[in-house]
């Protein structure tokens, strides 16, 4: 793994997902309340298939969301960064928790991390955040990182089932 696709913060380290991250992944995506806003939930192969996804894009496009790993014990936490596979409406920053670790500030400490890291190594100028509305805590997080409501995606956009909102900000 290249140096340059890890991040360590104060509490984190955030790093391009590897098989390791699996048992977690599945966790996480397995978990209908807590997936719910993130595609879930999902079964045990199409948690792999996400994963994959995720570790191909950082092989396609040398970027994609990181595994975020608590620097304390070394476990894995969730998921979180940039994201912007073909027919996207731009460039992402994405967040994704295992329930247990909400409400910690580890969401923005990933988040804020990986917008600084896709403005230095990517070039990003501008970020957005595609929430779904009843998401509020996520919006906050949004809102938080400076960014604000830019429109609202219909349903059966981006393959989802329900509208959804795009924050954003420029740099």
């Amino acid at each position: 793994m290249s140096m340059d696709a890890y991040i360590e913060t104060p509490r984190l380290i955030l790093r391009p997902p590897q098989r390791e991250d699996l048992s977690g992944w599945k966790a996480m995506m397995g978990d209908a309340y807590g997936s719910r806003f993130i595609g879930g939930p999902l079964d045990e192969t199409a948690s792999w298939a996400s994963l994959a996804i995720m570790s191909g894009a950082w092989q396609l496009d040398g970027f994609a969301n990181f595994s975020i790993v608590l620097k304390e014990t070394g476990a894995w936490i969730g998921r979180a960064g940039p994201w912007m596979p073909d027919g996207w409406p731009g460039p992402e920053i994405g967040w994704a928790l295992l329930r247990e670790h909400w409400g910690r500030g580890y969401a923005r400490e990933a988040a804020e991390a990986s917008i600084g890291w896709s403005r230095a190594k990517l070039g990003w100028d501008r970020v957005i955040h595609i929430i779904h509305p009843q998401n509020r805590p996520s919006i906050a997080l949004a809102e938080a990182l400076g960014s604000s409501f830019e429109y609202r995606l219909e349903a059966g956009e981006l393959d989802s089932e329900e509208p959804l909102l795009v924050f954003g900000q420029r740099f």
